[in-house]
Parts: C-alpha cells; sequence; structure tokens
C-alpha cells in the first residue's frame, strides 16, 4: 500500500466522519478496503492527530467528531 492509498483512505475516513455517514465499524472498514482491526487503527490515529474527539455514537450509527459543549460533558 502506497502513500497516497493511505492518505486518501484517511481523507475518505475524515469525511464521512464529518458528514456522520460511516456506518457501522465493519461498514466502514469494508468501505475504506481495510479489516477492522486497521480501521481501528486508522480512528486511532486520526483521534491522536486532530483536535477533536472522535466518539462511535451508536444511536445514529456512525463515528463522529464531537462538539465543544459534548466535550465539556463528557469529561464530567
Amino acid at each position: 500500500m502506497g502513500l497516497q492509498e493511505i492518505l486518501s483512505r484517511f481523507n475518505r475516513l475524515k469525511q464521512l466522519i464529518q458528514d456522520q455517514q460511516t456506518g457501522s465499524p465493519d461498514d466502514l472498514a469494508e468501505e475504506l478496503g481495510l479489516s477492522k482491526r486497521q480501521l481501528l487503527n486508522y480512528v486511532n490515529a486520526l483521534k491522536n492527530e486532530s483536535e477533536d474527539q472522535i466518539i462511535y455514537d451508536r444511536t445514529i450509527k456512525s463515528y463522529r467528531f464531537l462538539n465543544g459543549d459534548e466535550e465539556k460533558t463528557a469529561h464530567l
């Protein structure tokens, strides 16, 4: 897997999270052509590089970024 493909997957992952359109982890892994373990590694890497928190929201069945107000209450 080349660098261009990795960057493309990261960009696609970030866009899907922003749009709250990731679906389940299994669906997302399939969409990106990754194993579930690889997907979790990508999500963790994106969490580490981003100032925003990323969570999986079971009610909408999608990963999403927490907004500022949610971050404050998430740490209580």
